[in-house]
């Protein structure tokens, strides 16, 4: 009978509870948008600068001139006839010298430059103006092979799709740069030669240095719950183009490391991506399990839970040139979630959700740093077995959520930045808890660990200074940080919970070759009345690479 009537009362509440698989979740999508801001961040940083020829040309006094009323371009097919326009349209009618002409040349050689064709130009070929007609002739330089360390194959090839024998624009070579440089061991540069034929020029890529494609980390955090479990050992792999397509595959494992017969989290995921020219897919999988024995009466129940997810991705850069990127992503995951009490499913909190997700991102250099722009939305849909009709009072597994993330990161000094991060969310339905957002923990509102606050709509504010040191022998590079966040949950009446909260941290990091490690303490500063919190927290990290 108390059996019964503790499943009513978990059964009824359920689907307004955070299990902790749900707040895994959260905290996992909260630690993948920084990592996203990064990437980001660091593609820019990395973008090839281009310095187009600045001396402009001036005609002697007393040189003759010419006068000149059309202006003919012959092959230039990637400038724009409205700049050619606004260059030559001022100038018709008038009388030109000949430094004015090769001027005008200049100016339109420096545009191709600057759209990333560095190996087109325009030139004033010997002519007779009498006729008052003056002739611009574009050659435009075209690529005629592309090699890595000297070897060209079908697998490079794939990167950059179509680009042999077209017009060789820097930002095409870049991008497939790129697709190479996410792999830790394929660090590269760039080196253009003359072709063999006028007019073409030969793409050299050189790996910087010869490492290992393979990647094996060791480590130890707290990242974990109390009620599952909260000091957490885990395992990562990497590999680097495996099957030789500049793919990359990562598979992480973790454990808690109590060990004990009431309690217990385990996790293990997989990930790869495999790329084309400005296209690159991905695909990623997550299997997640816990289980608590909850104390009723006279003994001791189990509550257990376990999630499966797939998540297939699909992404794509529009634009690109040495001060910003556009890029957007599509995506559709399926995640099916078991809870049970006792042995009995808890179905209220068992959904399986499939959703489909359009998001875009943009990354630009300004007021002296780094901007980061990533909307999206989110919508839930009734296939691939999903949960089918909601029913009275429980969420709804076609919903809709709108996201924004931001960021910014600037230097103030040599060894000083600063970073800030905003995120939020909104929908006008109710969401599964796994869909919510959280603040409160390591990824959102610093100060706070066990306890947090969530909700379907709300937002978050993160501000740090991070100073970084001298490097020390064997530990590495220290950096200090300096936190301040802030969240904010929609209270909800039908739920309860709901406010703002303000916390701040302190944190010492040491990066080196193999062994990283970091320390963070926390306070909260503001938080809802009767939220009990730890007047202190902490998050640390030990990793070692092999």
């Amino acid at each position: 009978m108390a059996l019964a009537c503790f499943l009513s009362a978990v059964a009824s509440a359920a689907h307004a509870q955070t299990s902790p698989i749900d707040q895994d979740i959260i905290e996992q999508r909260q630690r993948s948008l920084l990592d996203d801001a990064r990437r980001q961040r660091e593609s820019l940083q990395r973008s090839i600068e281009i310095n187009p020829e600045a001396t402009p040309m001036e005609a002697p006094e007393g040189a003759p001139c010419f006068t000149i009323q059309r202006f003919e371009w012959r092959g230039v097919d990637h400038l724009p006839e409205s700049r050619r326009r606004e260059w030559s349209d001022p100038l018709q009618g008038q009388c030109l010298s000949v430094a004015q002409m090769l001027e005008l040349a200049r100016v339109a050689s420096n545009e191709y430059i600057a759209q990333g064709f560095v190996t087109s130009r325009v030139i004033v070929p010997e002519q007779d103006v009498s006729d008052g007609a003056l002739e611009l002739l574009a050659q435009e330089g075209r690529i005629e092979a592309i090699s890595l360390d000297g070897e060209r194959s079908a697998n490079l090839a794939a990167l950059f799709p179509g680009l042999v024998g077209a017009v060789l624009n820097l930002r095409d070579i870049e991008q497939g740069m790129e697709q190479i440089n996410r792999l830790p061991s394929q660090q590269v540069t760039i080196d253009i030669q003359p072709g063999t034929r006028p007019g073409h020029s030969i793409i050299e890529l050189h790996r910087v240095e010869r490492r290992k494609p393979g990647r094996l980390d060791l480590g130890m955090d707290n990242s974990g719950q109390e009620s599952t479990g909260e000091t957490q050992a885990w395992i990562g792999l990497a590999l680097d183009a495996p099957l030789g397509w500049f793919d990359q595959w990562t598979l992480d494992a973790g454990h808690d490391t109590d060990l004990a017969t009431s309690r217990r989290s385990r996790n293990v995921s997989l990930g790869t991506s495999l790329p084309y020219g400005y296209w690159t897919f991905g695909y990623g999988y997550a299997w997640n399990d816990y289980f608590q024995d909850i104390h009723l009466g006279q003994g001791n129940w189990r509550y257990r839970g376990v999630s499966q997810s797939h998540r297939v991705q699909l992404g794509r850069v529009l634009y690109r040139d040495g001060r910003q990127k556009l890029g957007i992503s599509a995506a559709l995951s399926r995640r099916d979630t078991k809870t049970s009490l006792a042995g009995q499913r808890l179905e209220v909190s068992s959904p399986t959700l499939t959703t489909l997700s359009l998001g875009m991102s943009y990354a630009t250099t300004w007021a002296g740093g780094y901007l980061t722009l990533s909307p999206g939305v989110s919508q839930g849909i009734d296939a691939l077995g999903a949960t089918g009709a909601r029913q009275p009072g429980m969420p709804s597994v076609t919903a809709r959520k709108a996201t924004l993330s931001a960021s910014f990161f600037r230097p103030l000094a040599p060894r000083l930045d600063y970073f800030t991060s905003l995120y939020g969310q909104a929908t006008a339905d109710d969401l599964y808890p796994s869909e919510r957002i959280a603040i409160g923990g390591e990824y959102s509102v610093r100060g706070f660990k066990a306890q947090y606050l969530t909700g379907n709509r709300g937002a978050y504010w993160r501000h740090q200074l991070d100073w970084t040191a001298q490097p020390l022998p064997v530990l590495g590079v220290p950096t200090f940080t300096l936190a301040m966040d802030g969240g904010w949950i929609e209270r909800e009446t039908e739920r309860g919970e709901g406010g703002s909260l303000l916390g701040t941290a302190v944190s010492l990091s040491l990066h080196g070759t193999r062994l990283r490690q970091s320390l963070t303490l926390g306070k909260p500063l503001m938080h809802p009345h009767g939220m009990a919190v730890d007047p202190w927290v902490s998050y640390w990290q030990l990793a070692l690479r092999l």
